[in-house]
Order: C-alpha cells, then structure tokens, then sequence
C-alpha cells in the first residue's frame, strides 16, 4: 500500500508540467540570445554599408584617375611640358590633338577646358556619375626641376614637388579626395607617365 502511494505521488510530481520561474527564466536567455544576435545583425550590416559606400567611393575615384591618366599620359610636349598651378589644384598641357588642356575642380565636379577659350570647349561628367560624392580637393605634383631644388625655402613659394631623387621627370602625381555627407572622406593616388616626355 506505502508503495502504491508513493508511485502515485511519483507520478503526480513527475506530470506537473513547467512551472512559472522556470518559464521566466527560458524567457529571459531567450531574450538575452535574441539581443546579441540583434546587436550582431546590426553591426554586420553597418560593415556591409560602409564597404559598400567604399567601394562606390573607390569606383568613382578610379574612373575620374582614368579619365585624367588617359588624357594627361598622351601629353603633346614638344611645345610644353605639363605644368601645374603654384596651389597645386590645376594642370596645363597640350593633348595629342595639340589643343591647350586645363584640368581642375570645378565646384566638386572635374572640369576639362580645351583650347584658349575654356566656356567653349568643356568637358565634365555627368553629376549622376558621382553618385552623392563630390570632389573635396584635387591635387597634382610634378618633380621638382632643378632650378626649384637651387632655390632657397623663402623663394620655393608654396608648391609642392614630387622628389626629383626617386621619381622621373616624367612622372606626375595625381590625388583625388572625394567627399560624402554619409561617409566623410575619400582619398586615393594615381601616378601617370607622361610617355610622350622623354621620346
């Protein structure tokens, strides 16, 4: 009889079911779980929007160097050898077609003028190209030539060179930041060969 009641009473323990502290504390890991799998899903795509947003500044940058290295890399300097603003935020040279070329930022847009008469002959991209970016600042360097180099610091002004010690004279240096409310700044540098210079 004392076993029969102490496996009715085995049984009744055994089929109870989930009790209320047991039930807060599943809910509580469980909220606990879903919390850090929140954090990591939000941290994972604020990653994935900022390589994103960096790709499409590295993309827009890369094509404005192209367009830039394509035009400047063909220089014609047999009348002059491209020559950059004392600021650094210009370039002059003459292209194959023998036409003068100025190359600068034009209210964050880049701006080719050919010829003498530069509101006649303009060429930029299209704004849609730049996809919310602007150009910041442009600058290009050149190697110092040898008369700069005899200079003294006062007389250098405020240009500034490429080392005529380990780059050509053929070399020019071009560096592009670019700029987006979102992402802030850009940077990137291009090298071109001017290879008409030394034929």
């Amino acid at each position: 009889m004392k076993n029969k009641r102490f496996r009715q009473y085995n049984s009744i323990r055994n089929n109870r079911g989930t009790t209320l502290v047991e039930m807060i504390v599943c809910f509580a890991l469980l909220a606990i779980l879903m919390v850090a799998a929140t954090e990591i899903i939000h941290s994972a795509m604020r990653t994935y929007t900022r390589v994103k947003q960096s790709g499409a500044g590295q993309e827009i940058s890369d094509l404005i160097c192209d367009k830039i290295d394509a035009d400047l890399s063909g220089a014609v300097t047999k009348r002059q050898i491209p020559d950059v603003s004392d600021d650094n935020t210009e370039i002059f040279y003459y292209d194959k077609y023998n036409r003068p070329v100025h190359i600068m930022n034009k209210e964050g847009y880049l701006y080719f003028a050919y010829g003498k008469d530069e509101e006649e002959s303009r060429w930029s991209f299209d704004s849609a190209i730049y996809r919310g970016y602007t150009i910041q600042e442009i600058k290009f360097y050149k190697v110092m030539p040898a008369d700069v180099d005899s200079r003294s610091d006062e007389d250098k002004g405020d240009a500034e060179f490429l080392d005529n010690s380990v780059y050509s004279d053929d070399i020019y240096k071009v560096q592009l930041t670019m700029y987006n409310k979102k992402d802030g700044e850009f940077v990137t540098e291009r090298y071109i060969r001017c290879r008409n210079m030394n034929q």
